[in-house]
């Protein structure tokens, strides 16, 4: 692993600096072209590389002078295919090697204005995965079959409206993002995160709808926002057969929880601009899965537990730069290697944004995990969470040919020396026109001490998309 990756990142970033060349070449013939990418280097913005706002920051509808309702479907048609290039066997002691996926998946939307205050999304998505078939689908475990081979799912589908001036509601399945960190987490706990495949996808796709009720306030210079969820949805994790699966045993079925206003998560939140610093205050109380660590064959069922959340984040533009800064406190943590035992822990991250390059944009996000009340001595056995724990994650992604072709490097790893396992994503995506993309890459996965982590370095993916949009 260690003499492939290296290589990939010298060519990854020498074939920046060629066609960078070529860029600026192509720049030159133009003044007015010249004049456009000025303009952009000022806003600091890169279509198509930073990431679109929130569906749900309440306040905006579509301006139209058409009757109601006026309603729009788009959607996208998508073809992933995946390969392994390394023989392995997982935990189950199933053998992966040469195609992992070949999936078509189909996406719709409706939305609009339902009246002239009123607006409505409905979307959803289904895949089939022909692979299993194609590789012989008794090679596989009916877990593996149920939860890669085929999904039809209800993506975000909700009623936004406004109550008056000042207060909006918003009801139905949705995506809420606390925090102002892109790559990783630290106050955005409401919603769980489809992780089945990990380093494929930045945590902006990953997240999952839930159903919830959001009422939105404008307060003078303040946003308030009070959420209810009224779903239990956990992670959609690696399941047993799979090769990211990290247990030799099949994990226990979830306890039974039923959707009710005593299981639900709701949280409160309050933000504003002050001096040219963005900061916002998170409270709250989730129903939440127990961390995995300790997890055994001998456990009757998997377990939920409620946790609190007080949280502040903060994000400040300066010249080419953007800084980030989180802090979470979270109150009633429990493992199943530790029965009986509540614990805290202090989330802190830092984060940077840069845009000083031409048609570039760099992200560097860090956090530390710290465990209170844990022994030194029982954080060193094994199947035990760490006392302190650093999780860090790179992104760099760059744009030519007048934003047709975009390069994209994103990493994500457990401490400063990859000593917890990592995943690096080295792609390529290229847009023919308006409406078509194709885009191929490759996944490095290295193995590291964590748990979820062991024996993954030969769980590489070389992968091709191609994506039209309608």
């Amino acid at each position: 692993m260690f003499r492939i990756f290296p290589l990939g990142i010298v060519f990854f970033f020498n074939f920046c600096t060629v066609l960078s060349f070529d860029h600026v070449l192509a720049q030159n013939q133009s003044e007015s072209n010249l004049e456009q990418v000025l303009q952009g280097f000022e806003e600091q913005t890169i279509s198509g590389l930073v990431p679109e706002p929130d569906s749900q920051d309440g306040g905006d509808f579509l301006e139209s002078t058409e009757g109601f309702p006026d309603l729009k479907l788009s959607g996208s048609f998508s073809t992933h295919i995946s390969y392994s290039p390394f023989q392995h066997t997982t935990a189950a002691g199933y053998s992966v090697h040469g195609l992992t996926s070949f999936k078509p998946r189909l996406a719709l939307t409706l939305d609009g204005k339902l009246s002239e205050n009123w607006f409505m999304k409905i979307s959803g998505w289904v895949f089939f995965d022909f692979a299993y078939t194609m590789q012989g689908r008794k090679n596989y475990s009916p877990e593996m079959l149920d939860n890669y081979e085929q999904e039809l799912e209800l993506g975000e589908t909700y009623i936004r409206g406004k109550l008056s001036s000042y207060m909006d509601l918003t009801v139905g399945r949705q995506v809420v993002v606390w925090g102002k960190a892109d790559l990783l987490r630290v106050a955005d706990m409401f919603n769980p995160i489809d992780n089945r495949e990990r380093g494929m996808d930045d945590l902006e796709v990953k997240r999952l709808p839930l159903l919830m009720t959001r009422l939105d306030s404008y307060l003078g210079p303040w946003r308030v926002s009070s959420i209810v969820t009224h779903e239990i949805r956990y992670n959609k994790d690696p399941v047993f057969g799979h090769d990211f699966y990290p247990y030799d045993f099949p994990a226990s079925p979830w306890e039974d929880e039923s959707n009710t206003l005593k299981n639900s998560s709701y949280g409160l939140s309050a933000g504003r601009s002050y001096r040219g610093v963005d900061i916002e205050f998170y409270s709250g109380s989730f129903l939440k899965e127990l961390d995995t660590v300790g997890l055994s064959s001998e456990l009757p069922q998997r377990y939920s537990n409620r946790l609190a959340l007080f949280s502040m984040a903060a994000e400040k533009a300066m010249n080419h730069w953007l800084y980030k800064v989180e802090i979470g406190l979270i109150d009633g943590l429990e493992y199943y290697s530790l029965p009986d035992q509540k614990k805290s822990r202090l989330d802190m991250l830092l984060g940077a944004d840069y845009t000083g390059l031409t048609n570039t944009r760099i992200s560097l996000e860090i956090v530390n995990r710290h465990l209170f009340e844990l022994d030194s001595e029982v954080a060193a056995l094994d199947d035990t969470p760490a006392v302190d724990s650093l999780i860090w994650a790179f992104r760099m992604a760059r744009s030519f040919q007048r934003e047709k072709l975009y390069l994209i490097f994103l990493s994500y790893a457990g401490g400063f020396t990859f000593s917890q396992g990592s995943a690096q994503n080295i792609s390529m995506e290229y847009k023919i026109n308006d409406f078509l993309a194709v885009s191929a890459g490759y996944i490095f996965i290295q193995s590291g001490d964590n748990y979820l982590m062991r024996d993954m370095g030969d769980n590489d993916r070389i992968f091709f998309k191609l994506n039209y949009n309608f």
